[in-house]
């Protein structure tokens, strides 16, 4: 995926206008990478990391207890600042507010559950939805799917995963034992 958007971002420098960057040089080039990235869509399944100690107490919280609902205010409190001032830093170090990075915190743990095999209502109520319904409105725009359609497309790949790993090791059980053997001949 990565080398499919590089490739994408190469084409795409190429029809820029030359008189805009100076393409000759290193710094040029970089200028228009830049450029383009900037101009990508967001991706949903990343999850930015903060780089404040405050934050990073409050995200670290939210991991470990991703039903943790508590308001913009009350986490504010919990560093000892106002919530404004929280949002702000949210959005200066993540990129989103406090309640869009949890969401997509639930989504992401939403996600791992379904394709461990949970049911919706295990996943809901683990991430803190109080209904089914609830969890379904913020499940299916994110992944463009509803959770139990995007959860039969992922078991498939979860099985095909299983039995290349499975095959996978026991190619490397015959390996191991062909070389056991080539070094007691």
């Amino acid at each position: 995926m990565v080398q499919a958007g590089v490739r994408r971002i190469n084409v795409s420098l190429d029809t820029l206008d030359p008189g805009k960057y100076e393409t000759i040089t290193r710094r040029g080039r970089l200028n228009q990478v830049v450029d383009q990235l900037g101009q990508a869509p967001k991706q949903k399944n990343y999850l930015p990391y903060a780089t404040s100690k405050e934050l990073q107490k409050i995200l670290e919280k939210l991991r470990k207890i991703p039903a943790d609902d508590r308001s913009v205010a009350e986490w504010a409190e919990y560093i000892n600042t106002t919530g404004r001032t929280l949002q702000r830093r949210c959005l200066g170090e993540l990129g989103l507010t406090l309640v869009e990075w949890r969401q997509r915190l639930r989504f992401l743990r939403a996600v791992e559950a379904l394709t461990a095999g949970a049911s919706i209502q295990q996943a809901a109520f683990e991430l803190g939805y109080s209904t089914p319904s609830a969890f379904v409105a913020m499940f299916h725009p994110m992944s463009g799917k509803p959770p139990g359609q995007y959860r039969s497309s992922h078991k498939i790949e979860a099985s095909n995963r299983s039995a290349s790993t499975q095959n996978n090791e026991t190619l490397a059980r015959v390996r191991a034992r062909d070389q056991r053997a080539d070094n007691c001949t």
